[in-house]
Formats: structure tokens, C-alpha cells, sequence
């Protein structure tokens, strides 16, 4: 998945936030109008109510941007026509305020403003009815109903964006793994490759040069052998340059692959880190290109053993062999084993007895003899 890929959302109809505020507030400001067209108040009165409803109603354009600042108007405007005996018209307006101080604001913002949109509506039903008390419940019913609402969509909101953000980072995390896993697979796959095929090259510039020496010098076959020889070179070294472009970098410092000149600063090193050392026989010089393959080396493992199993009782099996190791690198071995068992009812007891070779690979060959003297090949 590309790392600019969005998560589709749920099947459903979205409007556009700027369109919904719009209508909300020309709904409201209708609202307002109608309600004082049919009233019977003095004109004095119809105006400063229609002024200070639509006024609170058209500040809702702004309740995403600046909820707060919102808020606090339409709070004036309750407050303001309690105090001058007006109609109330302007509650709708400032609870809608609260609800969206709630869900868009930290919560601490939001008690804030429900304790200032219950004193505007406390000082504005005290004003303007003849039963304050039941007037003043519903109007704290009315500010707590908005700010639970606005605090449970708050709070969902905020637990889809955290869904939403941990599903994009998942995306992103499996699309790095993916890149990654393909990026080693191709740098293995191009270091089997190499290996395989300067194996070949190899022995073909070996063979060529070895042919070439075999001839006299003033035979026509030596200028193809030479042309041979140098092919091979030249290809060794461009699928050395290929691989190091698909080698995986992982940020660290990489130098090139040590060579036959440089064995012996490497046993110098090992040297240094430990208190055994080892002798290295000088090798005769030869191209970068072919000193980057002589550790291809291939050994020969050859086993032969022999075992068998006796039955003393019921339950009980003497078993006994031997095994004769050829090793071409190595000494050879000879191991045996013995064993007895007895099976009980669930497990089987065993006794065993014996030894067992197994030939080292290069790596631990050298990580032991840099350190051991006494360890050598046969």
C-alpha cells in the first residue's frame, strides 16, 4: 500500500462542513425572524430581539474556527436579553455553541463553557419569567444535555482519528516491510547469483590461462586465450559493481570485499584482538578480479557407518554402531555409539554412549585456530 494511500471510510453521505454551519445559520436567523413577525411586542422590542437573535445565529459561521470566541457572544447576547426583559430567541444559538465547544475542544474547555452557558441562561430566565425555578431546571437540563452530547462526539471523534491514524501507520509499516523483504530477496538472490557465476568465470579464466601457458609463444591460440582471460575479469568485476547497487544499506560505512593481498592485515587483526595467532603461506599474486573469489573453495564430506538394534526382552533394545568419517580438510574420524532403552508404560528410558564429529565450517575453523595453535587441518 503506498504511504499516501487514505483508508476509505464508511458508506455514508458527508456534507461539507462550510455548507452544514451555513445552513445551520440561516436556519436559525429564519427561525428568528418568523418568530418575530407573528409576535405582539412593541417595534422597539422586535428589533433588538431580531438584531440580537440573528447577530447570535450568523456567529455560528465561525463555531469550528473560533468556537470559543462564539460562545462567549452568544452567552452576551442570553445574558443581554434576560437583562433587558427581551423574548428568549437566542438559546438555541448559544447551545449549539456549547455543543460545539465540547466536541471540538479539550474537556477542561468545555466545562468552562458549560458553566458560562448555564449563568447566561440562569440570569436570563431570573429576568424574563414568572417561575424562575422550574424555568432555571430546564435550562440546566437544556446546557448539560448539550455538553454530554458535545463531549461523546468530542471523545468519539478524537477515538476514529486515533483508529485512523494507527491503521495509516500500519499501512505505512507493512509497505516499508514489503519494500525491504524485496530488497533483500533481490540482493540474496543476486548474491547466489554471483557466487554461481564468478565460480564459473573463474575456473574458465584459470583454464584459459593454464592453456596458454601450455602452448609456445609464437602459437596463434595465445592472443584468444588472453582475450578469454580478460573477458572473464572484466565480467567478474561488472557483476561486483552490479551487486554492490542491489546490496541492502542499512546507513553503516561499507568497504570493498577484502581480497588475497589483504589476508594477512586480516590475520594481523585477529592477532591483535586475541593470544593465539596463525601462519599464513603467502599466496602468488593474481588479478582483484579472481583474489575476490578464491574463497569459493569446495570440500568433500564422505560417511560410511554401520548400525544395528538386539532385543533382550519385551520392552528392552540394546542398540550399538559405528561411524567412519573421510573428510577432505580434515583428519578423518572413526565414532561409535551404544545405547539401551526400556519403554514403559508412557516414556522411554534411555541410556546412551558414544561419540560424535562433526567438521567445522571456515568461519568456526578460523574463529578457533586464531586463538589455538594446536588446532590444524590434516
Amino acid at each position: 500500500m503506498p504511504m499516501t494511500e487514505e483508508l476509505p471510510g464508511p458508506p455514508r453521505v458527508l456534507l461539507p462542513e462550510r455548507l452544514v454551519d451555513v445552513g445551520l445559520a440561516v436556519g436559525l436567523a429564519l427561525v428568528v425572524i418568523i418568530a418575530e413577525t407573528f409576535g405582539e411586542r412593541t417595534a422597539t422590542d422586535t428589533m433588538a430581539e431580531i438584531v440580537l437573535g440573528v447577530g447570535g445565529a450568523l456567529a455560528l459561521l465561525e463555531r469550528r474556527r473560533r468556537p470559543m470566541a462564539v460562545l462567549a457572544m452568544n452567552a452576551a447576547i442570553v445574558a443581554t436579553e434576560g437583562l433587558l426583559a427581551l423574548r428568549v430567541v437566542s438559546a438555541p444559538t448559544l447551545l449549539v455553541a456549547l455543543y460545539t465547544v465540547c466536541a471540538r475542544r479539550p474537556r477542561d474547555e468545555g466545562l468552562k463553557a458549560a458553566g458560562i452557558a448555564l449563568v447566561a441562561m440562569l440570569v436570563q430566565v431570573i429576568h424574563t419569567t414568572d417561575s424562575p425555578v422550574g424555568n432555571a431546571v430546564s435550562a440546566a437540563v437544556s446546557v448539560a444535555a448539550a455538553t454530554g452530547i458535545g463531549l461523546y462526539m468530542g471523545t468519539r471523534r478524537q477515538y476514529v482519528e486515533a483508529l485512523r491514524e494507527r491503521a495509516l501507520q500500519l499501512a505505512r509499516e507493512r509497505a516499508l516491510e514489503a519494500d525491504s523483504a524485496l530488497a533483500e530477496e533481490r540482493a540474496r538472490i543476486a548474491r547466489e547469483l554471483h557466487d554461481v557465476v564468478a565460480h564459473h568465470v573463474t575456473l574458465m579464466v584459470v583454464q584459459a590461462g593454464a592453456l596458454r601457458e601450455t602452448l609456445p609463444a609464437d602459437d596463434p591460440g595465445r592472443p584468444m586465450l588472453d582475450s578469454m582471460a580478460d573477458t572473464g575479469r572484466q565480467a567478474l568485476a561488472e557483476m561486483r559493481r552490479v551487486l554492490d547497487l542491489l546490496r541492502v544499506t542499512d546507513g553503516s560505512e561499507r568497504g570493498p570485499q577484502p581480497s588475497v593481498e589483504q589476508i594477512e592485515s586480516l590475520v594481523t587483526q585477529m592477532r591483535t584482538a586475541g593470544e593465539g595467532g596463525v601462519t599464513v603461506t603467502p599466496l602468488p599474486a593474481m588479478p582483484a578480479q579472481l583474489g575476490l573469489s578464491v574463497p569459493h573453495v569446495t570440500r568433500r564430506n564422505e560417511a560410511v557407518f554401520v548400525d544395528d538394534s538386539w532385543s533382550l526382552r519385551t520392552r528392552t533394545l540394546l542398540s550399538a554402531g559405528v561411524r567412519y568419517d573421510r573428510l577432505s580438510h580434515f583428519d578423518n574420524q572413526f565414532s561409535y555409539r551404544a545405547g539401551l532403552t526400556h519403554q514403559m508404560e508412557y516414556v522411554y528410558a534411555k541410556l546412551l554412549y558414544g561419540t560424535a564429529f562433526r567438521s567445522p565450517s571456515y568461519r568456526e575453523y578460523l574463529s578457533v585456530t586464531a586463538f589455538n595453535d594446536t588446532l590444524q587441518p590434516a
